[in-house]
């Protein structure tokens, strides 16, 4: 019988909000819809159950950042 093996490592984003605000989210899911990358995280305190869902695109940089969706 083969034995699995599972990498439970968390992958944690700290993203900053307008007002400046820190907070660290943890990556629960990704994909991709029509060429367009979307991340799903969860808040790392706990303190809400709720996740929230964000484009990755980049900026003028080229670097990659994450933004709200604005069209559900």
């Amino acid at each position: 019988m083969a034995e699995e093996t599972f990498d439970f490592e968390q992958e944690v984003f700290t993203l900053t909000d307008e007002e400046g605000i820190e907070s660290d989210f943890e990556l629960i899911g990704n994909m991709e819809i029509d060429g367009e990358r979307y991340v799903a995280l969860l808040p790392v305190d706990g303190k809400d159950d709720e996740y929230v869902i964000l484009k990755l695109t980049e900026d003028e940089d080229g670097d990659e950042v994450l933004v709200t969706i604005d069209d559900d």
